[in-house]
């Protein structure tokens, strides 16, 4: 389970907010599987944890440092489908060449 937690100049915690699934970040926004949060305002993390955190307590640095936000950047589509792309032409290339292959084969077999 994944924590985002929303602290401010003195690393006095705002708002905690449990969250499963996957998890991408860009910018203010946060979302994942269950829903999401837009125009996050000043510092916030997220990481993995099923310790207990509440509004008021202070994180620390060792927590923050623990931040996941780096890791959870939505999938570049425009890269992904050229990958796609890519594998697609590979795959359509073996499958030519599985057929001329077993083309040759028949006409051995059948003395053409």
């Amino acid at each position: 389970m994944y924590k985002l937690i929303q602290y401010n100049d003195s690393n006095k915690i705002l708002q905690v907010v449990d969250i499963e699934g996957v998890v991408t970040v860009q910018g203010d926004y946060v979302e994942w599987s269950q829903g999401s949060i837009d125009g996050l305002k000043g510092s916030f993390i997220i990481i993995e944890s099923e310790d207990e955190f509440k509004a008021g307590d202070t994180v620390g640095d060792s927590t923050i440092a623990k931040d996941l936000k780096g890791t959870m950047k939505p999938a570049d589509l425009k890269q992904e489908n050229a990958e796609l792309k890519a594998k697609i032409s590979e795959l359509e290339a073996k499958n030519l060449s599985t057929d001329e292959s077993l083309i040759s084969l028949y006409e051995m077999m059948m003395g053409v």
